[in-house]
C-alpha cells in the first residue's frame, strides 16, 4: 500500500512538473518574440539614421545641429528596453525548464527503482514457493503470477518514462520528408490535462510548419473518462492514404515516436470539451492521433 501511495504520489507530481513545463514553452516564445520586436525596432533606427545622413550628404551644404528628437529618443530606449526585458525573460523561462527537467528526471528514476524493487521481491517469492514444490503448486502459481505482473508493470514504467521529444533535426527531416504533401491541412489534437502530450503535440505542429503544412491546433482541448488511445495516432480518408503513411514513417523512423495508422477509436465513457460534457463521444489524443465527434477532417489529420 505504501508503495502504491508513493507512485500515485509521483504521478500527480510529474504530471504537475508536465503542465509548467507546458506553461514554461509558451512564455518562452512571448519572451523571444519581444527581443526579435526590439531588435526590429533598433534596425528601423538605424535605417532611418542613414537615410538623414545621406539626404544631408547629398545636399552638399553645411547647416547648424538640430535639436535632438525626444521621440526619437524614446523610441530607442523603448526598443532598446523589449530587447532587455525579452532576453531576461528568457533566461527566466530556461532556469525553470532546467529545474523542472531536474526533477521530472528524479521522479522517473524513482519509479524505475521501485518498480525494479517490486519485480526483484516478486521473483524471491516465486523462488521460495518453487522450492518448497509438491503441495504448495498453488503457492508456486500465485508467485509466478505476482512476477509477471510485476513484469508488465515494470515494463510500463519504462515506456512512461521514456521521453517522447523531437529535436530540431528530427523536425527538419521530418518536414523535408513530407515535402510533396505540402499546403495541406491536417488537425492536431492531444488529450486534456496531458502535458507531455501537449508537448509533443507543439513539437509535431513545429515539424508541419517547415513542409508547409497548414494545423489545426486542438491540443489539450477534451478530457475523456473510460477508455483512451496511447502513442500517436494517423487518421484520414482512404483519398489521403499516401500522405498518411508518410506521415508515419516520418515519425515512426525518424522521430522515434510510437505511431499507428487507422486504428479502430477508443470507446470513452464521458467527453469533456470546450463548455460541452457528452457520453459515448470519441476524439483522438494520447499524445498526438485526434479526430472529431463526426469523423476525420476531409484533408487529412494527425
Amino acid at each position: 500500500m505504501a508503495t502504491s501511495a508513493l507512485l500515485n504520489a509521483l504521478a500527480i507530481r510529474s504530471s504537475e512538473l508536465e503542465h509548467w513545463e507546458y506553461v514554461d514553452s509558451r512564455w518562452l516564445h512571448f519572451w523571444t518574440g519581444m527581443v526579435v520586436v526590439g531588435v526590429a525596432l533598433e534596425l528601423g533606427v538605424i535605417f532611418f539614421d542613414f537615410c538623414e545622413d545621406l539626404h544631408a550628404f547629398r545636399r552638399a551644404t553645411i547647416r547648424s545641429p538640430e535639436r535632438p528628437s525626444v521621440k526619437k529618443l524614446i523610441f530607442e530606449v523603448f526598443a532598446c528596453a523589449l530587447v532587455v526585458i525579452g532576453v531576461a525573460g528568457e533566461f527566466f523561462v530556461a532556469r525553470a525548464t532546467e529545474d523542472i527537467g531536474t526533477e521530472l528526471r528524479i521522479i522517473s528514476n524513482e519509479r524505475v527503482r521501485i518498480a525494479e524493487e517490486e519485480a526483484g521481491e516478486a521473483r524471491e517469492r516465486a523462488a521460495s514457493a518453487e522450492a518448497t514444490a509438491g503441495s504448495f503448486s498453488a503457492r508456486i502459481a500465485e508467485a509466478r503470477r505476482l512476477t509477471a505482473e510485476a513484469q508488465r508493470e515494470t515494463a510500463m514504467l519504462y515506456a512512461l518514462t521514456a521521453p517522447r521529444r523531437l529535436d530540431d533535426k528530427q523536425k527538419g527531416d521530418i518536414g523535408a520528408a513530407l515535402k510533396p504533401f505540402a499546403n495541406r491541412t491536417v488537425t492536431v489534437a492531444t488529450y486534456g490535462l496531458d502535458g507531455e502530450g501537449a508537448a509533443i503535440g507543439t513539437q509535431i505542429m513545429e515539424a508541419l510548419g517547415r513542409v508547409p503544412i497548414s494545423v489545426r491546433d486542438e491540443r489539450a482541448g477534451t478530457i475523456v473518462t473510460g477508455d483512451f488511445e496511447v502513442g500517436i495516432n494517423v487518421r484520414g480518408p482512404a483519398s489521403q492514404k499516401s500522405f498518411k503513411e508518410a506521415t508515419v514513417v516520418a515519425l515512426r523512423d525518424i522521430g522515434k515516436l510510437e505511431v499507428h495508422i487507422d486504428t479502430a477509436p477508443a470507446s470513452f465513457g464521458t467527453l469533456m470539451g470546450g463548455s460541452s460534457v457528452s457520453g459515448g463521444s470519441s476524439v483522438g489524443g494520447g499524445g498526438g492521433g485526434p479526430r472529431g465527434p463526426d469523423g476525420p477532417t476531409p484533408q487529412g489529420l494527425l
